[in-house]
């Protein structure tokens, strides 16, 4: 996902229940990146770990309020097949 100078990328590892969010500026050097981690009682789910990933991504790279309330209307606008 792109939004301003943010790349904002996931990756998953689903036998582990993880999903890792990295956000890098316009010179491509992550500034942002942290994980979510599924319970083994809990059923991986793609949507749910993108955004806890992605919460705790920007607060890791401090950015301003204004820039993480685009990032999150980029999240919400996303098209449900790149989305889930």
């Amino acid at each position: 996902m792109k939004t301003g100078t943010y790349k904002i990328r996931w990756t998953y590892r689903h036998g582990l229940g993880n999903t890792y969010c990295s956000i890098r500026n316009y010179k491509d050097a992550i500034i942002g990146m942290d994980v979510a981690t599924c319970s083994r009682k809990d059923h991986f789910c793609k949507d749910t770990g993108r955004r806890i990933s992605l919460a705790r991504a920007l607060e890791n790279a401090n950015i301003p309020k204004e820039e993480r309330k685009i990032i999150w209307e980029e999240y919400r606008n996303m098209k449900p097949n790149k989305r889930w």
